[in-house]
């Protein structure tokens, strides 16, 4: 008996239209697990469909990726954000070819495109401790709101924190170790577990947060209604967002908002303490891994 292996349909497309791009930026977003991924490759493969319809209608191929590149290095784009689309180009023509809707030898072709070089390491601009001092200094009422404010700024300073880790926070993730408190098993970006050290004087602001908003159990940070109630199950990150240029602009120190506003979303220009080596070996951290570790965070005595 002869057996008849069936052969999987090869697609000979060349050229995909609007409804095929859709489809295969649909699939691309299903795959993606972080909502901030999702935003960050929706807006990029966007970006490319408007110029590939805008341009005469050729194959999605090499060639097409390539002259893609080119407009976005015209635009002066930073080569991290030149690579971040093409590599949401090459998601987007791996789908198409997964859904038999391009030429699997396009796809490949596409996937030989080269990003581009990215010459020398930026340094960044970070805060100093004098301006870390003025931006926690600023004045308040002595309101509810004002005092999740005051904690939000000094969980961010004192911990290095990104927004989105510090929105999902529970009562949970705080542990003392060795007398010392910690966020323990702190899910990060890219699924990256560590450990957190909590200056003793950002524990206090938080505990007058807790004690005002009457919080023992579940998320920390909620939102408040003007009249002082506290409500909802957690703050979003563009909450995060607005408390830190507000109290920025206060404090005299708008010029820095575009720093601020990066990831993490504040962090410092500081050396970290012999006291701070020593309570990160009483924890059990390794010394080649403690940059990773308090980069960004600051000792107990850096600030009031």
């Amino acid at each position: 008996m002869s057996l008849k292996r069936s052969k999987r349909h090869r697609s000979t497309k060349s050229t995909l239209r609007l409804p095929d791009l859709d489809h295969s930026k649909n699939s691309v977003l299903q795959s993606l697990g972080s909502a901030a991924s999702k935003r960050t490759y929706g807006y990029a493969i966007e970006d490319f469909i408007s110029w590939y319809c805008s341009e005469p209608r050729l194959a999605f191929g090499r060639t097409v990726v390539l002259r893609y590149r080119y407009e976005l290095e015209s635009r002066r784009l930073a080569p991290a954000t030149i690579n971040l689309r093409l590599a949401a180009v090459r998601r987007l023509a791996y789908e198409a070819s997964d859904n038999g809707l391009l030429n699997p030898d396009l796809a490949a072709g596409i996937r030989r495109v080269k990003g581009a070089k990215r010459l020398g390491m930026k340094l960044g601009n970070w805060l100093t401790v004098d301006q870390g001092r003025r931006l926690l200094a600023v004045p308040s009422s002595g309101s509810t709101k004002d005092k999740r404010d005051h904690a939000i700024l000094s969980l961010l300073l004192g911990c290095g924190l990104r927004r989105a880790e510090l929105t999902g926070l529970k009562m949970s993730d705080f542990q003392q170790r060795d007398e010392h408190w910690a966020i323990v098993n702190l899910f990060g970006k890219g699924g990256h577990i560590r450990t957190v050290p909590v200056p003793g004087w950002a524990m206090e602001v938080l505990d007058e947060w807790l004690r005002a908003a009457q919080i023992d159990e579940g998320v920390i940070f909620r939102r408040v209604s003007r009249t002082g109630s506290v409500w909802g199950q957690k703050i979003s990150e563009k909450l995060v967002w607005w408390v830190v240029r507000e109290r920025a602009k206060l404090a005299g120190i708008e010029s820095w908002l575009r720093t601020i506003f990066g990831e993490p979303v504040l962090v410092f220009a500081m050396q970290r303490e012999a006291s701070w080596s020593r309570s990160s070996f009483s924890w059990g951290i390794d010394q080649s891994r403690q940059r990773s570790a308090t980069w960004g965070a600051v000792s107990v005595s850096s600030l009031p």
